[in-house]
C-alpha cells in the first residue's frame, strides 16, 4: 500500500514538472516572438492554470496549435477602414504648367509659321528697282532712299516727247487725284515721280520750266542726271530706251524710243506692281489700291504674334524662377 503511494506521488510530481519546464518554453517563444501589442502580450502571459492546462493536454490553443509560431505576414487593415494614402507622382501644380508650356510652344509655333507664310507671299514678285542718285529740277540730288516713307510711281520718258509722255503724265495726274480722294492711302501724300531718259537735253532747268508749264500733278517730281546715272536707273528698272546718234545730238532734234510703264513703289521703296500704256487711269488706281490694301494686310500684326510676345515672357519668368 505505502509503495503505491509513493509511486503515485512521484508519477504527480513528474507530470507537474513537466508542466512547468513546457509553460516557461512558451513564455520564452512568446517573448520572442510575439507582436508588441497589448492583445499579443495577453496572448502570451494569459493565465497559468489554462495555458498550463492546454500545453499538458496536447489541446490546441484558440489561435491554432500551442507551440505554432505567430504568422509574419503584415498585418492587413480591417474592413471597412482606408489604408495608407499614396502620393501620385504627377500632380495638379505639375499638370498645369506642363499645358500652360504646351500652350506656349504652339502659340510660338503659329507666330512663326504665320510669319513665314508672310514672307512667302513675296515669291514671284519681279527684282526691279534698286539704289540709284540722280539730280532734282530744283538742283538737289537724290537717292532711292529719299522716296521712302510714302507710296510712289514712277514714270520714264523725255521733255521732247510730243504725244506719249504728254498723255501718260495726264493719265498719272489722273491717278494721283483719284487716289487722293480715295481715302485708302495712309501716312505721307503719294509721290508721283518723272526720269528723264534724255540727259543731254533734260537738264534740271529744262525739267523745272517743263513742269511749271505743263498743267501736270503739282506734286510731280522731276529727274535727271548724267548719262552713267540715267543708264543705272533704267537698267534697275529695265527701261529700254534708244540713245541718238552724234549728228542727231549737235542738231538737238531727234525724238527717243523707250518703254511706257508706271512702276509703283510701297513707302519701303520696293517695287509692288507696274502698269503698262493699255491701262486706263481708273484701272491703275484701283489696281493701286488693291496692292496697297494687300501691303497693309500683310503688315498688320497677327494675333499669334502678341500671343507669342506673351509666351516668351512667361517663359522667362519661369526659367528666373
Amino acid at each position: 500500500m505505502m509503495c503505491r503511494g509513493w509511486r503515485t506521488m512521484a508519477s504527480f510530481v513528474r507530470g507537474r514538472s513537466a508542466c512547468s519546464v513546457r509553460l516557461l518554453s512558451a513564455r520564452g517563444y512568446a517573448l520572442a516572438h510575439a507582436p508588441v501589442t497589448r492583445a499579443a502580450r495577453l496572448h502570451a502571459f494569459g493565465s497559468q492554470g489554462s495555458i498550463g492546462r492546454a500545453l499538458c493536454s496536447g489541446a490546441p490553443s484558440p489561435q491554432g496549435q500551442g507551440t505554432a509560431p505567430p504568422s509574419s505576414s503584415p498585418a492587413q487593415p480591417k474592413a471597412g477602414t482606408a489604408g495608407p494614402r499614396r502620393r501620385t507622382p504627377i500632380g495638379w501644380v505639375s499638370l498645369g504648367l506642363t499645358a500652360c508650356s504646351a500652350a506656349v510652344l504652339y502659340a510660338i509655333y503659329r507666330a512663326q509659321l504665320e510669319r513665314k507664310l508672310r514672307s512667302q507671299k513675296v515669291v514671284g514678285t519681279a527684282s526691279l528697282g534698286g539704289p540709284f542718285t540722280l539730280t532734282a529740277s530744283t538742283g538737289e540730288r537724290v537717292t532711292e532712299q529719299d522716296l521712302k516713307g510714302s507710296w510712289s510711281i514712277l514714270y520714264f520718258g523725255f521733255t521732247k516727247c510730243p504725244d506719249i509722255c504728254p498723255d501718260e503724265l495726264d493719265k498719272l495726274t489722273d491717278v494721283v487725284n483719284r487716289l487722293d480722294s480715295s481715302g485708302r492711302v495712309r501716312g505721307p501724300p503719294l509721290q508721283p515721280v518723272f526720269i528723264s531718259i534724255d540727259p543731254d537735253r533734260d537738264t534740271p532747268d529744262r525739267l523745272k520750266a517743263y513742269l511749271a508749264e505743263t498743267k501736270f500733278h503739282p506734286r510731280l517730281h522731276g529727274l535727271t542726271g548724267t548719262h552713267e546715272e540715267v543708264a543705272a536707273v533704267a537698267r534697275a528698272y529695265r527701261i529700254y530706251y534708244s540713245k541718238p546718234l552724234p549728228e542727231e545730238v549737235k542738231r538737238g532734234d531727234y525724238l527717243l524710243d523707250h518703254s511706257i510703264i508706271m512702276y509703283l513703289l510701297d513707302p519701303e521703296g520696293q517695287f509692288v506692281a507696274f502698269y503698262g500704256k493699255n491701262f486706263t487711269a481708273p484701272e491703275v488706281a484701283e489696281k493701286a489700291l488693291a496692292e496697297m490694301d494687300k501691303w497693309y494686310a500683310d503688315r498688320q500684326t497677327s494675333p499669334w504674334d502678341k500671343v507669342m510676345e506673351w509666351g516668351s515672357e512667361i517663359m522667362g519668368s519661369l526659367q528666373r524662377n
